[in-house]
């Protein structure tokens, strides 16, 4: 009785162990994300009071506002390089503006003004002592639009990436589908679907652990990413299973690449700490259109493949 008594409390105690690993793991994570907005706050604060000391140059520059609003808007709708593009033609063709740019200008009028945190300058080229007291603060904008398409790009990544593997989480993942699906079926394209689960996953958590378990499940999304084109999308859409969309792919063409994903997982051997672990994967394939002309039963199709591969023996890929 006294053993089931202490069998049972360290059961709990290890559970609670787990709970407060993966509770951490979460933390960290939704800590990250409010910093990354922390961040961002500061700077709209920071380019508030830009805005509010250009105001006061507004009655003898009135040209020059137009900068603010474009910059602030195409921010965090551009990339760097556009938006550099837009700023520069804009500041180009202000009257009392000879030239502009972000490499290095000659001549007597050129002035230099430092841009961001990473060396780079802004050149003007002028005569307009006007210009030349607001060109400083225009500098400090970009800087702050350099900084703002940083962030967004980092929160993009983080709202869409799964956060143990780096490869696309579910939400996203279904979102993809939904609109390469459509595609398909517009231009009347083949699209494949495949669902891959990792076989006996559970006893690799219950016999190594649950931080061997997840370095598995990276080192198989990393497998998977590298046995995909480019253009196609793998995601996290479950514990141990993953979905991938092969763009314009047939069926045979789907069978092919799931046979060598399934291939380069069962032939590695991952190394986690003093342990070299070998696993296999599952995989079910459905196609548009041979299979259905329904998205939501391409999913279906594929989910019952892959139980057909599961009951089958595992480590092999089926279709219907």
């Amino acid at each position: 009785m006294l053993f089931i008594v202490v069998s049972l409390f360290f059961l709990v105690l290890f559970l609670i162990i787990i709970f407060c690993l993966y509770r951490k793991k979460k933390n960290k994570l939704q800590e990250k994300k409010i910093a990354l907005t922390e961040k961002l706050d500061k700077l709209r604060q920071e380019e508030n009071k830009i805005s509010s000391k250009i105001n006061q140059f507004e009655n003898k520059t009135s040209q020059l506002f137009t900068f603010y609003d474009t910059t602030r808007l195409i921010s965090s709708l551009f990339g760097k390089e556009k938006l550099v593009t837009a700023f520069i033609n804009k500041l180009n063709s202000l009257e009392d503006v000879e030239e502009a740019s972000l490499s290095e200008l000659n001549g007597v009028n050129c002035h230099k003004f430092p841009v961001g945190s990473e060396g780079e300058n802004l050149y003007i080229s002028t005569r307009s002592f006007n210009l030349l007291l607001l060109a400083p603060m225009f500098a400090k904008l970009l800087s702050v639009c350099f900084e703002r398409i940083k962030l967004y790009a980092r929160l993009q990544e983080l709202s869409i990436h799964d956060y143990l593997t780096g490869i696309y989480n579910r939400r996203y993942f279904d979102q993809r589908l939904d609109e390469e699906f459509k595609r398909a079926k517009n231009l009347k394209h083949n699209l494949s679907f495949l669902m891959l689960d990792i076989d006996d996953f559970k006893k690799i958590n219950d016999t190594y652990g649950h931080l061997v378990g997840d370095a598995v499940l990276k080192r198989c999304a990393a497998l998977i990413s590298e046995s995909i084109r480019e253009i196609d999308f793998a995601g996290r859409i479950g514990g141990e299973e993953f979905g991938m969309i092969l763009l314009d792919t047939d069926k045979a063409g789907a069978i092919m690449v799931s046979e060598r994903i399934c291939s380069r997982i069962s032939q590695e051997k991952i190394r986690v700490f003093d342990e070299n672990i070998g696993v296999t994967g599952s995989v079910g394939v459905a196609t548009y259109p041979s299979n259905t002309i329904y998205m939501d039963l391409l999913a279906e199709i594929a989910d019952k493949a892959l139980f057909r591969a599961k009951a089958s023996g595992k480590d092999r890929v089926c279709w219907f």
